[in-house]
């Protein structure tokens, strides 16, 4: 498992990942516009928000953000789909996500 920030050439990724009934509501209400994902997860978004795909070889299975609010705190995002559920993939990903905030 790793993680990947998200780029322009992740949309088809993300279209299907957002496609999946459980990520419904993520964002935004009912199934997202193609518009409102390339605005919030591939980029363009805050610059306090980071967005990573979370990558099983190298099939998209999920999606983290980490976002900061100033020097108040910050926060991980983990959105898995049900298929990876229970198989200790939230619990990897966190782990990818301490390495990618101990190295920037």
């Amino acid at each position: 498992m790793r993680l990947q920030p998200t780029s322009e050439d992740d949309f088809d990724a993300l279209r299907h990942l957002f496609d999946d009934p459980s990520f419904h509501g993520w964002g935004g209400p009912g199934r997202l516009s193609d518009e409102l994902i390339r605005a919030k997860y591939l980029g363009a978004r805050l610059p306090d928000v980071e967005c990573f795909l979370v990558l099983v070889d190298d099939d998209a299975v999920g999606l983290v953000q980490l976002h900061t609010d100033g020097a108040e705190g910050a926060g991980i995002d983990l959105i898995p789909p049900p298929s990876a559920r229970g198989q200790d993939a939230g619990a990897a990903a966190i782990g990818c996500c301490s390495s990618v905030t101990q190295s920037d």
